[in-house]
């Protein structure tokens, strides 16, 4: 259930992206997950390229230029995100900061599902073991 709901607040983030001025499309495909798709259909295919395109790349981030779009293409070993936006629109200022949000969000996430608990135990202390 958890797991599920770190989904969820994934995918819900990936729409406000999508929802702000100027980004047409964002896709993201994480391991072991459908990749989450939001924006207009037509951007879709272009979408998908970019993100195979970085996963050939060698490095990090990648940016193509489409006619009057950009797309943005970031990730890491387990989460690929790529933004459709409108070139020379103000929100390219903020397109980076907006991926590095994503991809930390998405870190901390699968961190927090691999974390185990374990009980605490009591230690002895210097004083207790006759110091």
């Amino acid at each position: 259930m958890h797991l599920f709901g770190d989904v969820m607040n994934f995918l819900q983030r990936i729409n406000q992206v999508a929802s702000q001025d100027g980004v047409e499309a964002v896709y993201a495909a994480r391991v072991a997950n459908e990749p989450a798709y939001s924006g207009e259909d037509r951007f879709r295919a272009l979408a998908e390229q970019a993100a195979r395109i970085h996963q050939a790349s060698p490095t990090a981030m990648i940016r193509i230029n489409a006619g009057t779009h950009a797309i943005f293409v970031s990730g890491d070993e387990d989460t690929t995100v790529t933004l459709v936006f409108k070139k020379a629109h103000p929100v390219v200022k903020s397109v980076k900061r907006t991926m590095r949000q994503l991809l930390r969000k998405s870190q901390r996430e699968r961190s927090r599902a691999r974390h185990v608990s374990f009980e605490p135990t009591l230690r002895p202390t210097a004083h207790a073991a006759g110091f």
